[in-house]
């Protein structure tokens, strides 16, 4: 944890003190960066096959230390290999976002990780028991600096990043949530 001081003080004359991660610092400068370049189309895609179990369990195997014991990680990726034609690294920064918003929301239950076959798309779903989004944003959630809960951390661009990566490769992303029950997010990317 690293400490710094701002030039404010407290009305008793001392200076404010902020506690911070400096990965946390990272994170909101390269969310803004990334948001900047995608929405000016200043973003190379790599259009290529990539395999979907790959993906999965790569997103599996990163972050399957970072959950704590009260909630499983599942992979619920098929047997048989499937490919779709995208990005493999803006792939992985989708359902990488998707996964770790499901882990901040989540306290006990699980988080499946999965796709699915649907005409010429594959359909990747992560699905938590977490606390859910409330009625009244679900239909904002990928909206820029739209967060389901204030106090947990995050700028609120990671789902607008995820909705410009999906459509400019060909697909499309939505969310389902029961307030208090959990939300799945799916999202199409076109199947190779």
């Amino acid at each position: 944890v690293r400490r710094f001081s701002v030039r404010q003080r407290r009305p008793n004359g001392q200076r404010l003190r902020f506690e911070e991660k400096p990965s946390a610092d990272l994170a909101i400068v390269n969310d803004i960066l990334d948001f900047s370049k995608i929405e000016s189309n200043m973003v190379k895609f790599d259009i290529e096959p990539v395999g979907a179990n790959e993906v999965c369990k790569s997103i599996y195997d990163s972050f399957i230390l970072r959950f704590s014991p009260d909630v499983q990680l599942i992979n619920e990726a098929s047997d048989t290999e499937y490919y779709i034609s995208a990005d493999k690294n803006r792939t992985i920064q989708i359902i990488s976002n998707l996964v770790d918003n499901a882990l901040k929301h989540t306290k006990l239950g699980s988080v499946r990780l999965g796709y699915e076959v649907k005409d010429e798309f594959l359909e990747f779903y992560i699905t938590d028991t977490g606390a859910g989004i409330s009625p009244e944003l679900v239909d904002s959630i990928f909206e820029r600096f739209v967060k389901a809960d204030d106090n947990v951390r995050g700028t609120g661009l990671g789902l607008s990043i995820c909705k410009m990566l999906v459509e400019k490769m060909g697909g499309k992303i939505s969310v389902e949530s029961q307030f208090g029950k959990g939300t799945t997010f799916k999202f199409t990317l076109p199947a190779q």
